[in-house]
């Protein structure tokens, strides 16, 4: 588990990219791990999670938030139904109610919409992600889950760009379709993800596996030749 100095050293860098570079700190996301390894200490609780930051280059960037959303809470749905919306409560003359009315109309308006569609309800992804580490058999690396490496992706990166310019496609609202966002008529190329510390090579593993380009950089060699044995596995060849 991450030590006090890690963490510190780890808000360091995205404060010091979001004041000094231009970067923008658009999120912070908690990775629960949900199989932490147990810890010794005594005088402190022991720490299951890492930070993960959301940065951006610029105010206004891709960000595919239909990709990643999740199921919506059962609670949530109850809420959402319960007789204490807020045309019921006019109808049965109450003034006083327990949850934000607008909030309350507008989640109640949405949850009718996917389900007269018969779709499954869904809400935006949340900040803490619960996931279980990975392991990889006959290897003894602590490599990230190819689960917490996904939502990165498909949120981050459109699947396909423009070959010309590389602008990226963007999704039709609440479709599966994406349309091009710039007017070059070009032909679609992949998305290309970077790794500048690629390691085993989950990224590039992830990224093949949902259909994008990848650049990964290591100098390490045995970390080469693995992220090469695992490339292989599915499929694909390393060009070096």
């Amino acid at each position: 588990m991450e030590s006090v100095k890690e963490v510190l050293r780890k808000w360091a860098l995205a404060v010091k990219l979001a004041n000094v570079t231009g970067w923008w700190l658009r999120s912070t996301i908690i990775w629960q791990k949900s199989n932490g390894v147990p810890s010794g200490a005594s005088d402190r609780p022991s720490t299951d999670f890492e930070y993960v930051f959301l940065l951006s280059k610029a105010k206004s960037y891709y960000y595919d938030v239909e990709a990643i959303k999740e199921p919506q809470k059962p609670d949530s749905i109850r809420r959402a139904f319960a007789n204490n919306h807020l045309d019921k409560r006019k109808d049965n003359g109450k003034d006083i109610y327990a949850l934000s009315s607008a909030a309350q109309s507008q989640m109640h308006e949405r949850l009718m919409e996917s389900i007269n569609q018969g779709e499954k309800p869904l809400r935006n992804k949340r900040c803490v992600w619960n996931i279980a580490t990975q392991g990889l058999r006959d290897e003894h690396y602590a490599v990230f889950p190819e689960r917490l490496i996904e939502p990165m992706i498909l949120a981050g990166s459109s699947p396909m760009v423009c070959a010309e310019c590389s602008a990226p496609y963007f999704r039709i609202r609440k479709t599966s379709e994406f349309e091009p966002s710039c007017s070059c008529c070009a032909e679609s190329a992949k998305s290309i993800i970077l790794d500048p510390f690629m390691g085993a090579g989950t990224t590039a593993v992830v990224s093949a596996k949902l259909g994008r380009d990848f650049i990964g950089i290591e100098t390490g060699e045995k970390y080469v030749a693995l992220a090469k044995r695992r490339l292989q596995k599915i499929g694909l060849k390393l060009s070096i």
